[in-house]
């Protein structure tokens, strides 16, 4: 049965600020959520469904782990810094208002009801705008998933390609899974840090495969 999501995904500000700490009222679900992480099985299935509202603070969480985790080594600090960076009030009501947008479409992964990744597309665009797991669920699939929903998402909206900019360590990734290098470039951050990036399209066949 295939996948049928509303268009419900934020824009760029996921590459930009989408980032951990919303407030102190979060610290414990925060705390809560860390824990649940580590001592999930590995084994139980993963759902993958439209976002929701009450989902951002999960997504956050999951972004800035995943920069800062698994970035790191790519990247030096300030690039890290400024690519997920703490975040506030104002980038939260941004990303609110970015789920409600009908050009684009942001999905998460579940596993026993906890978020563990998400990824977006904006069909206006063609553009792949996030593809994030949290680090401790990292090599098991989830990623594959997610980008094979957005994927079947996008061709149920007509489009014929994705194109995006990926960050230097999702390279090897997404040639796995089909994408092809347009040229090596820089991104820059709504602070106005540059990163290096890979401009990145696939074309999408008719069908699922």
């Amino acid at each position: 049965m295939g996948l049928s999501f509303k268009v419900i995904c934020p824009n760029s500000v996921f590459q930009e600020v989408i980032q951990w700490g919303v407030a102190s009222q979060f610290s414990l679900l925060s705390v809560l959520s860390w824990g649940m992480y580590s001592c999930l099985p590995m084994n139980d299935q993963v759902r993958i469904e439209p976002a929701e509202e009450q989902d951002v603070v999960a997504i956050m969480e999951i972004h800035y782990a995943a920069v800062h985790q698994t970035a790191r080594s790519f990247y030096p600090e300030e690039v890290i810094n400024a690519w997920s960076p703490p975040t506030d009030n104002d980038r939260i009501n941004r990303i609110k208002r970015a789920i409600e947008n009908p050009d684009e479409c942001l999905i998460v992964a579940k596993q026993n009801n906890l978020i563990v990744g998400f990824g977006s597309i904006a069909s206006k665009d063609n553009q792949l705008r996030a593809l994030y797991v949290h680090p401790s669920f990292g090599r098991r699939g989830i990623g594959a998933r997610i980008l094979t929903a957005l994927e079947h998402e996008a061709r149920s909206l007509g489009l014929l390609y994705l194109q995006m900019d990926a960050s230097i360590n999702a390279e090897s990734f997404y040639r796995k899974h089909g994408f092809e290098i347009i040229e090596y470039a820089t991104h820059q951050l709504a602070s106005g840090q540059e990163m290096a990036c890979v401009k990145m399209q696939k074309t999408l066949n008719g069908s699922d495969v």
